[in-house]
């Protein structure tokens, strides 16, 4: 550098390799070993002793791998027979011990449960969380889904009963979920039945047992009703969520009509709310119109009904908005029939305004199912509430359709509504009706041309259907009016006098109750004598005959020289009464005789069961002719005790009268006298001749006398013949049987 100029920096060759590692030969190796410092020169002798033992140990356990291998398949052995010997000792345990058998039923499940240990859970909930009692509640419940593990329990409990399964809880733990339920405060207990309705639900898609939770759902429902309805939207979005699922969807009915059970306008706000959409579901409808059955079944004492809930179910079930099946048409009908009954039993409800309500809703364009329930409603009402009448008279002028409903509805029922009719106020009524159609009718025939442009109006106003068109109107004329406003005017302009031909239509439609007024108001001044007890009137001449004739017989010591026996005699009534039985003896016997020798075991045998009856027949009589004997005598010993002084009393306050009543008395029997006899006599004039035609006209030919005898012979024959036939094959099967046996 001194000279100034540059130079080359850098290694040479030789230099370049120095710093590469470098091979030791074995010679340089083992002269390294034997320069380098050993351990005895740096560490104490203990220290150097203890490094040598573990290098020998090092080289102890550098055995060969073949040692290692058999030592660990020993060890391999060793363990899987001591885990046989484990699993055989548990095997033998469980040998030993008995299993438990699941619970078939809902009731057993429940009878197996312990009463402490229930208790005890609710106990330790309480402990461990003294300020969340809705653990509590759930703890009991997920305790009851476990000790109640029916998963194939009908969903609805069909064909229990009304009460079941809380009806079968034991009462030890049924007071503890009371008890639960009280500690844990009214909104903690509106929680958890939303919660368990939903758990409820969630639990089923799962498949778990929730017998638990339905009784708890029951129970709740039961003590405090009011919380089924106090959060109706979360019930509606639950059953939406699980509608398409049946078994889940009838579990969620069945819990939410529970508490319909205890309190019926709770039950009905529910089925209206929540249960009638369901109504145009076929998987659902026939169960919701049980429920809704049982609900006024149930209740058939409830006096406090509201009229909104009678309005909102008969909506939910005629007007139509749901497409309900026609199979559960007519339980619908019984349970409104019922539901009805049920409301015009409250006494609080102002019913001239309720029947201004009804009469309000009905018109031509509802459906005619709720058109009649609210038409048979607007009766109940005139029934219950005769100040309804006077409400139906202000209304009148203004619903003349509704009026005519309800007239027909009347006429067509009256016998049955007459009976709990005020007959002289709705007399009234009608009479009203009947005067203001007159008003009408006059006031159209005179004033017909000025009434023209006001019901011209009417016309314009509205398109009018004429469903109940007079009959008088001609079919264009309900062409006219069936097609509105536009066909109106161009009828009118085709033909000026429409006007007054369609004013006419109009107010004849005022007219159409006249006739029905007539026939109520002909039914109610028509005779309402009841018709005449012919029984109880038959039985009553029956007595009087007989006590005439008892009368009689005394007086003059036999029936022969009585006045009835010398009647009967003379008129020859006795003379062919005597004939006929002589007739009727003659040709008996010769009947039984042909029978006994004809068939002498059908004989003995209709003997033998007739006579038992005979005697007992004959016992009877004499029995009931002695009492009759006897009480005749004890009456006539009264009547000629006390008859003189009748007799004295009698013609002391009315003389002449008992005399007077004589001679009225004979004169009767004398004109009954006369013209029973020639009745008699024309009846037998009469007789005779039909006897003649008869013989004359009709039996003659084959069917003569003669033949009909002759058929009634053959007939006689071969029943005979065939019943002898009968016998005989019957005997012969008895003979064969009994010789087999």
């Amino acid at each position: 550098m001194s000279s100034g100029g540059w130079e080359v920096v850098g290694k040479n060759k030789k230099d370049r390799t120095n710093g590469k590692p470098t091979k030791l030969t074995k010679a340089e190796k083992k002269k390294f070993i034997e320069n380098a410092p050993k351990v005895e020169d740096f560490l104490p002798l203990s220290q150097v002793k203890t490094l040598y033992d573990n290098l020998d140990s090092n080289k102890e356990n550098k055995k060969p791998a073949k040692e290692k291998e058999n030592k660990t398949r020993e060890n391999e052995e060793k363990k899987r027979q001591q885990k046989q010997q484990q699993q055989q000792q548990q095997a033998e345990k469980k040998k030993q011990e008995p299993k438990e058998k699941p619970p078939k039923t809902i009731k057993e499940a429940l009878n197996a449960i312990n009463a402490e240990e229930f208790s005890n859970i609710l106990a330790t909930g309480r402990l461990q969380f003294p300020e969340a009692p809705l653990i509590w509640l759930k703890d009991l419940a997920a305790y009851l889904n476990i000790k109640i593990p029916i998963e194939k329990e009908d969903a609805t409990f069909s064909g229990k009963p009304k009460d079941y399964p809380l009806s079968i809880v034991p009462k030890s733990v049924s007071s503890t979920m009371e008890k639960a339920i009280t500690m844990a405060g009214q909104q903690t207990a509106q929680l958890f039945y939303e919660i368990t309705l939903t758990t409820m639900a969630t639990d089923m898609v799962k498949g778990i047992a929730v017998v638990g939770h339905k009784i708890f759902l029951q129970l709740l429902a039961r003590l405090n009703p009011e919380m089924t309805v106090t959060n109706i939207p979360k019930l509606v979005s639950v059953r939406n969520s699980y509608q398409n699922r049946k078994a889940i969807g009838l579990s969620l009915l069945w819990a939410l009509s529970q508490a319909g059970k205890k309190d019926l306008a709770i039950g009905l706000k529910v089925w209206h709310e929540v249960m009638s959409p369901l109504l145009a579901t076929k998987s659902y409808a026939n169960y919701v119109v049980q429920i809704l059955n049982d609900l006024v079944f149930g209740h058939e004492s409830v006096q406090d009904l509201d009229p909104d809930l009678y309005l909102n179910i008969i909506e939910d079930t005629y007007s139509g908005k749901f497409n309900i099946p026609l199979t559960v048409g007519r339980e619908i009908d019984v349970s409104i029939e019922k539901l009805r009954s049920i409301l015009f039993k409250n006494k609080s409800i102002n019913y001239s305004k309720f029947f201004e309500i009804l009469i309000g809703k009905i018109s031509q364009k509802i459906n005619p199912s709720h058109r009649d329930e609210l038409v048979k409603a607007l009766a109940a009402c005139i029934v219950t509430d005769i100040h309804c009448l006077s409400t139906w008279r202000s209304l009148y002028p203004k619903n003349l359709y509704q009026s005519n409903l309800l007239l027909t509805y009347i006429d067509g029922r009256w016998d049955t509504l007459h009976l709990h009719l005020k007959t002289k106020t709705f007399k009234e009524t009608l009479s009203f009706f009947q005067s203001t159609n007159e008003k009408w009718k006059r006031g159209k025939e005179e004033s017909l041309a000025n009434s023209c442009t006001k019901s011209c109006k009417v016309v314009f106003g509205c398109a009018l259907s004429i469903a109940r068109c007079p009959l008088d109107t001609t079919s264009n004329d309900i062409d006219i009016i069936r097609y509105g406003r536009s066909s109106i005017r161009r009828h009118i302009r085709n033909d000026p006098f429409s006007v007054a031909r369609l004013t006419f239509i109009l107010l004849r439609k005022r007219f159409f109750s006249f006739s029905i007024l007539k026939a109520i108001l002909k039914k109610m001044t028509a005779s309402t004598d009841k018709k005449f007890p012919w029984k109880r009137g038959s039985i009553l001449l029956l007595l009087l005959i007989g006590a005439i004739l008892a009368y009689d017989c005394q007086k003059h010591g036999s029936f022969e020289a009585s006045d009835t026996g010398k009647l009967l005699r003379n008129s020859g009534v006795t003379a062919q009464t005597q004939k006929l039985w002589s007739t009727t003896k003659v040709y008996g016997s010769k009947l039984a005789e042909t029978i006994e020798r004809s068939s002498p075991e059908y004989y003995k045998a209709a003997v033998d069961f007739c006579t038992p009856y005979s005697k007992l027949g004959v016992d009877l009589y004499l029995v009931t002719r002695n009492f009759s004997i006897r009480l005749y005598n004890n009456v006539a010993t009264y009547i000629e005790k006390n008859g003189p002084v009748v007799h004295q009393t009698i013609e002391h306050y009315l003389p002449g009268i008992i005399e007077e009543i004589n001679k009225q008395s004979i004169r009767g029997l004398e004109f009954v006298k006369t013209y029973s006899s020639i009745a008699a006599e024309k009846i037998t004039e009469n007789f005779c001749f039909g006897c003649q035609w008869l013989k004359t006209n009709v039996f003659v030919g084959k069917l003569s006398p003669e033949n009909l005898q002759n058929y009634a012979n053959k007939a006689i024959d071969v029943t005979q013949t065939y019943a002898s036939q009968t016998y005989d094959w019957v005997y012969e099967k008895v003979q064969s049987f009994s010789k087999v046996s």
